[in-house]
């Protein structure tokens, strides 16, 4: 689909773009108040100018107007329960531990790899038997909105020093591995995040165990 994107200021305790702001105040339930984020979407339509905020919200909107693209939302009822089987799964995975301190990391990792198997469990259970995708060669909503916090989960956290596709493999993970990969390397989601600045990441030394599939000796510590 065609678009335009707009980058605007928006970091954590920087100064913020006003336009953004202003916008966001219209359409927040807080109001001015609100904590500002990104995105906000806008669309011109006949009937006037949308503008929607929040992810979920952003994606939805699009599966519903834009209805002659593979949906995102499925209209079979089990393949939707399968849908929001895996946004809620793959949502408590923890693929943002690598935000915490360097302190909780032994725990994180501990809790992420039980997380892991769960969501083994669940592609197993409600996806597509030989299929990279949940549902097959097409993404659905729940990939949509998992897919920034996995190629993040792969790129920073290997800046950092933890091999996350490794340490799925090591747990013996296959289709959460193959699920992972079909998501990096999908070219929109390569292009939703450019090259991190690797000066902003502190090193990590981690190492770990694995027997069986069972992980034990957890070590993590800044390098």
């Amino acid at each position: 689909m065609e678009f335009t994107l707009k980058k605007v200021a928006c970091k954590r305790g920087e100064p913020k773009d006003p336009e953004l702001c202003s916008i966001f105040a219209t359409l927040a339930p807080g109001g001015a108040d609100a904590t500002v984020t990104v995105p906000l979407m806008q669309h011109q339509t006949k009937k006037g100018l949308v503008q929607v905020i929040e992810s979920g919200h952003c994606a939805e909107y699009i599966d519903d107007v834009f209805p002659s693209r593979n949906a995102l939302w499925p209209k079979d009822p089990k393949q939707r329960v399968a849908v929001r089987q895996l946004l809620e799964v793959g949502g408590a995975a923890g693929f943002m531990f690598w935000f915490a301190p360097a302190e909780t990391w032994v725990e994180k990792i501990t809790d992420h790899a039980a997380k892991l198997k769960l969501l083994e469990n669940c592609l197993r259970i409600y996806g597509k038997e030989d299929a990279d995708f949940l549902l097959g060669k097409h993404m659905c909503m729940a990939e949509v909105m998992l897919a920034p916090l996995v190629i993040r989960w792969v790129v920073a956290l290997g800046i950092k020093g933890f091999d996350s596709m490794k340490f799925v493999s090591d747990l013996g993970l296959d289709r959460v591995s193959k699920w992972c990969s079909a998501i990096i390397e999908r070219p929109s989601v390569k292009q939703s995040y450019p090259d991190p600045d690797p000066s902003m990441y502190d090193k990590m030394n981690v190492s770990y165990d694995i027997v069986d599939g069972k992980l034990s000796n957890v070590k993590a510590a800044k390098a």
